[in-house]
């Protein structure tokens, strides 16, 4: 009768735990993230019209068109600006909203820019390249195009690996979540990378490259009585890689992407050469500090301010 009581009182303190936990967790806002969508053709892509804060404090959203912005795609009112890539113009669920990319970008343009990222993490341009052909309106309606690259950017589509990743539903369970996710990797190492593939480029996925630049360039839009098709390939190195920048050493296929690049009319800038740039501003092995965002969109906002100015394009940047 005793070890009975024992036991029944023991599983009314481990269930009050686990409750404990559950709901802890829940009000933290450890499982308020991003929720994804699997696709055969694009490998998947964040779930449009949504919105959370990681941790309370990290806010997040996607509009309509699964962008990373609470601004519904309007390609009528502004100047528009379409940026591309993975985690690093996504942002990640460790960043506030607009210590992100393509809000900083935003800001330093002014407000007759619209910025509207288009990214994912993990994705190659092989991910990026489908999903703009998906959305041509978007690509055709561009006014100006960043596009992401790192080293290996046409060597496979990155693929959807699990739930712990890339969520498609909220956790049933947070607790199991978070054990699974973050526990479990502590002790027995990385179940999965979420890193992008890397490689050789392949023929294929180059020739997808090249037509989704050449589709950005098919349409001329009209802004403010001049045809603004601006196209920029923005170079982004890793922690390791951005010491190998002399000498251009550090991206294989720097020839290749360049001769690309610059055939079709786009231009290429490279974050490595950048003298602001150094491996200070990563806060690991690949991502970028808050401080570094600010240095990357300086470095974009630049660029593209060098470009319309010496085309004598109007717009006004920074105003």
């Amino acid at each position: 009768m005793k070890l009975r009581r024992i036991l029944k009182v023991t599983a009314t303190l481990a269930l009050l735990m686990l409750v404990g936990a559950e709901v802890t967790i829940r009000l933290s806002g450890l499982v308020d993230f991003p929720l994804y969508i699997v696709d055969q053709q694009i490998g998947y892509m964040p779930a449009p019209s949504q919105r959370g804060a990681f941790l309370v404090r990290n806010s997040w959203e996607f509009n309509d068109r699964s962008m990373g912005t609470k601004d519904g795609w309007n390609p009528d009112s502004k100047i528009n600006v379409l940026i591309a890539g993975n985690s690093i113009v996504m942002g990640g669920n460790s960043y506030k909203h607009y210590d992100k990319l393509g809000p900083q970008l935003e800001a330093r343009l002014g407000e007759k820019f619209a910025v509207w990222p288009v990214a994912s993490g993990g994705w190659t341009n092989v991910n990026e390249s489908v999903f703009l052909e998906r959305n041509i309106d978007v690509l055709e309606r561009a006014d100006i195009f960043v596009w992401e690259y790192m080293s290996g950017g046409l060597s496979a589509k990155s693929q959807w690996k699990n739930d712990y990743i890339w969520p498609r539903t909220r956790p049933v369970c947070a607790t199991c979540y978070v054990v699974y996710k973050y526990v479990v990797p502590a002790v027995f190492g990385e179940m999965a990378s979420e890193l992008p593939p890397t490689g050789e480029v392949q023929q294929r996925y180059l020739d997808g490259f090249v037509k989704t630049i050449d589709s950005f360039y098919e349409r001329k839009a009209n802004v403010g009585g001049h045809n603004i098709k601006i196209g920029i390939l923005f170079l982004y190195p890793t922690k390791n890689e951005v010491g190998l920048h002399k000498n251009n050493g550090w991206l294989p296929e720097r020839h290749l992407i360049e001769s690309v690049a610059n055939e079709r009319g786009m231009h290429v800038i490279d974050l490595a050469s950048y003298d602001a740039w150094s491996a200070d501003m990563y806060r690991d092995g690949v991502h970028p500090t808050i401080r570094g965002n600010k240095i990357i969109s300086e470095f974009i906002y630049q660029e593209i301010a060098t470009i319309m100015h010496s085309n004598s394009l109007q717009g006004g940047v920074g105003k």
